[in-house]
């Protein structure tokens, strides 16, 4: 007995056409609201690497001195809060030596304070994003 199987090529398929069209009707499929913080913050990080490349360029513009230099440091914190949800997912890295229960909470919630202030950094100074 000969059995014959029929390839389905991925253009047939359902989820094929219904991706396409929320892709055609709202420019995004409906898996990526989901988790939504993901795919702001890869949309985001480049921009803030760039923005903090060209605003803070003395040949670009006047900003010089300690208000410079603290604005710098807030970008900054903004930018390693975006890098690490999007290289971490928002999770402290495993590589961090292990201690006792005590001190690896207490890291724990070091680097999510940390992580929060970046993100709050960002939510607090989001009109301030221009040069």
């Amino acid at each position: 007995m000969i059995k014959i199987t029929f390839y389905r090529p991925k253009i047939f398929t359902r989820k094929y056409w219904r991706e396409r069209k929320q892709l055609r009707q709202q420019g995004f499929l409906d898996e990526e609201t989901f988790g939504l913080y993901h795919p702001l913050a890869k949309f985001i990080l480049p921009r803030l690497r760039c923005f903090r490349e060209c605003a803070f360029d003395e040949h670009k513009n006047g900003r010089t001195g300690a208000r410079r230099s603290d604005w710098c440091k807030i970008v900054d914190r903004m930018i390693w809060s975006m890098n690490e949800i999007v290289e971490h997912d928002g999770c402290p890295p495993d590589e961090v030596p292990r201690g006792t229960e005590e001190e690896e909470d207490r890291k724990r919630r070091r680097y999510f304070a940390k992580l929060q202030e970046g993100l709050t950094l960002f939510g607090r100074h989001f009109m301030g994003l221009w040069w």
